[in-house]
């Protein structure tokens, strides 16, 4: 987004277009809001986060090619339709993994190294378009954010094989999880 009045100069508009280019990503947000209620009953989050990154990060790398305003618009809603389901995702996966007496910090944690890293990469981009050009910053922003989505996939595949060799009894896990449930309760 910081690089969105230089945008407005590149598809050939003035502050209307800059409007616009602003607009879309959140627009997209919106839309995806509305029908994201089934997301709280998906069963593989972590798969939810990662398809939704490379999406991000797809409508990026197309977006850096684009020279038509609308195809750019529409580009812009699918990346922000995409960050607002990995944003929910994430935040879901955090809050459900965290125990109750850490969810505070570890959400203030979260939030500030979310908020605190978009300076940095506008910071970055910036750098990057005032050398190269704005429409390859676009495209190291998709291919990052999208190597960034297939190394968490990777990880989190993994996880799940190291965690699926670590098994323990059902017993076990009940009996941990009932004790956890006591030690919790006040008394």
């Amino acid at each position: 987004m910081a690089l969105f009045p230089a945008l407005g100069e590149h598809f050939g508009g003035g502050s209307k277009t800059v409007g616009f280019l602003y607009a879309a990503p959140y627009a997209g947000a919106l839309l995806a809001s509305i029908f994201s209620g089934p997301l709280a009953h998906v069963r593989r989050q972590g798969l939810g986060v990662i398809v939704a990154a490379a999406a991000w990060g797809a409508a990026l790398v197309f977006f850096g090619f684009t020279t038509a305003l609308w195809a750019a618009l529409l580009l812009l809603a699918v990346a922000g339709a995409a960050d607002f389901v990995s944003a929910v995702l994430r935040s879901t996966i955090v809050l459900v993994a965290t125990p109750d007496a850490l969810r505070g910090r570890v959400m203030s944690v979260y939030t500030t190294v979310f908020a605190g890293s978009t300076p940095i990469g506008g910071l970055l981009m910036g750098f990057i378009a005032s050398r190269f050009g704005v429409g390859e910053a676009f495209l190291v922003g998709g291919v990052v954010c999208a190597a960034v989505g297939v190394a968490a996939g990777v990880w989190l595949r993994r996880m799940g094989r190291a965690a699926a060799s670590r098994k323990v009894p059902a017993e076990v896990g009940v009996a941990r999880e009932a004790s956890s449930l006591t030690a919790a309760r006040p008394r």
